[in-house]
């Protein structure tokens, strides 16, 4: 499903809104299906057991003012069909939500729970930003905190340790004893 959310904030204070999506999205997941080890893979992905059930992209358009305009939340949620029809080069494993609790999920209960989490933590947001609340909900759900793994940055790859999210919401991978903030990339794919 899409959401086209009108901005009333300036562009420049949607910098978190995937972080905040997610955070809504797995909020609405949690309401449907009550599954405990629900992670977030910063910073727009939700992994059930180290597999993909849920893909969010955000995209601005502003307005021909170069006003804040609208957003686009694109959300994709596995919920229910056959894993034949997974591609074999499938970026990361994946999985649907029934498989993950082992009973069948109706599609309009993800819908309706997704499109009100997202609702009323847009608005949240917008009121007080990416407050530590939000911070905080995201360090406690985190994929691959304490894990080595490989980034890929428009800088190169890189390998380091996660160490979570700084009070913006880059993630902090420790390099060499170095941490370093980054908020441009994604992990590599992992393979089954």
């Amino acid at each position: 499903m899409s959401i086209v959310w009108p901005a009333r904030q300036p562009p420049q204070a949607y910098g978190a809104v995937s972080l905040v999506a997610a955070i809504a999205v797995r909020r609405a997941l949690l309401d449907v299906v009550e599954a405990t080890r629900l992670n977030i893979k910063w910073p727009n992905d939700l992994l059930i057991d180290d597999q993909k059930v849920c893909g969010i992209l955000c995209e601005q358009w502003p307005s021909e003012s170069g006003q804040a305009g609208s957003l686009v939340i694109g959300i994709g949620v596995n919920v229910d069909f056959d894993h034949g029809l997974f591609p074999a080069d499938v970026r990361h494993p994946a999985t649907t939500l029934s498989s993950a609790v082992g009973r069948a999920i109706p599609v309009e209960d993800v819908i309706d729970a997704v499109s009100e989490q997202v609702v009323t933590v847009l608005k949240a947001f917008e009121s007080v930003g990416f407050n530590t609340d939000l911070v905080e909900e995201l360090r406690g759900c985190l994929a691959y905190v304490g894990d080595e793994r490989s980034w890929q940055s428009p800088r190169g790859d890189i390998t380091g340790k996660v160490v979570g999210i700084d009070d913006t919401g880059r993630l902090l991978l420790e390099v060499d004893g170095q941490t370093t903030a980054h908020d441009v990339g994604e992990f590599a794919p992992t393979r089954a």
